[in-house]
């Protein structure tokens, strides 16, 4: 099953380094390819905006119908 892993960029509980292991993990199990981290500009544990949490949603509901993610846009 896919998982989208949305996070904050400014959360200190879990500060967004430490999601490279559990990248790493999915990885060597040989599922790399169901796995997304997702960052959003938000500072705190779980502070994000409705449309943030939108955009995750929907970005899976893609995943399920298409089979694969959307490329992430490019950053300027």
């Amino acid at each position: 099953m896919p998982l989208l892993h949305a996070h904050g960029l400014g959360d200190a509980l879990l500060p967004p380094h430490l999601l490279a292991g559990y990248a790493e993990a999915v990885a060597k199990q040989g599922r790399g390819d169901l796995y997304r981290p997702a960052f959003v500009d938000a500072a705190g544990h779980c502070e994000t905006e409705v449309s943030e949490a939108m955009a995750a949603i929907d970005a899976v509901v893609k995943r399920l119908a298409t089979g694969q993610w959307e490329r992430p846009p490019r950053r300027v």
